[in-house]
């Protein structure tokens, strides 16, 4: 079959690669100059089914209204007249009770437990550097508080398969000598063996290659405009550069995808969600952490790569700006 797949992300190359591996012809198209250049561009580099709890959940709408006045709030909403915007919210907000967190919660769980195995097998096919460390991550806390509600929150993540290991204080150090410095503000911590961290801009670019050596087509700066149809079937998407004909068409496309899925009659309830990140060269990397996490209270994100360290914070919705 000719599959087109839009989208030149961490979403779209991937599924790529598992196309070709299915004897498919491929063809990728993206508006931008290279693979990985919007959302997998800059990312946290976690991939963290042991911190699969739905966002949705019933403390989120108290955080998002101190969120108006306050800037100090991990999840941050900026309200627009969009109405696009409302109609997510109202959709979000209803899945902020506790009965659909935990049912969100195992959906989200097992989705992460079945991406993770699957870049474990491309991984082992194509044996290329992204900075992958397979050590585990570590989720801190800093009072004894928010750290024993997080042990009795995890225990729906061990009922889906997945191992976490509770630290005191003193083996959060021994795990990750690189915490050292921060011993005394942490009351303890969640150890995830099985969760790992990379580099998704340097995964998606080399996979991207790979994929061209395999016969796809990546269709770099090519800004797709709409679709033709026959008989109710799509059969080619239009294109600054002309029609792309193909059977198959997959929308990998993130939060740009509903504004094209509108076209075929589709509403995915999709808004775009920024973080904020800064990937700082270390002058000596064996004073990085060993391994990537979370400081929970703070919903800051560390991850190091290479001789690199990557942090990342706050959630905000409301914008498509970079």
């Amino acid at each position: 079959m000719r599959i087109v797949i839009l989208g030149a992300g961490l979403a779209g190359i991937t599924s790529a690669w598992e196309c070709l591996r299915d004897g498919h012809q491929v063809t990728v198209l993206d508006r931008a100059k290279s693979p990985a250049d919007f959302t997998s561009r800059a990312n946290a580099g976690l991939i963290a089914p042991g911190h699969a709890f739905a966002w949705a959940s019933p403390s989120v709408p108290r955080i998002m209204l101190r969120s108006l006045w306050r800037n100090d709030q991990a999840i941050r909403f900026r309200p627009s007249a969009n109405p696009r915007q409302w109609r997510w919210l109202t959709q979000f907000l209803r899945q902020c009770t506790a009965q659909r967190a935990r049912v969100n919660t195992l959906r989200k769980t097992r989705l992460c437990q079945y991406s993770q195995s699957r870049l474990h097998v491309v991984a082992e096919e194509t044996d290329f550097h992204y900075d992958r460390n397979t050590g585990g991550l570590i989720y801190f806390y800093r009072s004894d508080q928010s750290f024993k509600a997080a042990a009795i929150k995890s225990e729906i993540l061990s009922s889906a398969g997945v191992k976490i290991e509770i630290l005191n204080r003193q083996q959060v150090v021994e795990r990750d000598p690189g915490l050292a410095d921060a011993q005394n503000a942490i009351a303890g911590a969640l150890f995830v063996p099985t969760d790992e961290s990379g580099d998704a801009r340097t995964f998606t670019n080399t996979l991207a290659e790979r994929c061209r050596e395999r016969g796809a087509e990546v269709r770099m700066q090519t800004e797709i405009t709409g679709f033709s149809k026959k008989s109710g079937r799509v059969t080619a998407v239009n294109t600054n550069r002309g029609p792309v004909n193909g059977d198959l068409f997959v929308v990998a496309l993130g939060v740009f995808s509903p504004m094209l899925s509108r076209q075929l009659g589709l509403s995915l309830p999709i808004y775009p969600v920024k973080g904020y990140s800064v990937t700082l060269p270390a002058t000596d990397p064996e004073l990085l952490p060993r391994f990537g996490g979370v400081d929970e209270d703070n919903l800051l994100a560390y991850c190091p790569m290479g001789n690199r360290l990557r942090i990342t914070a706050t959630a905000e919705i409301g914008s498509y700006s970079t």
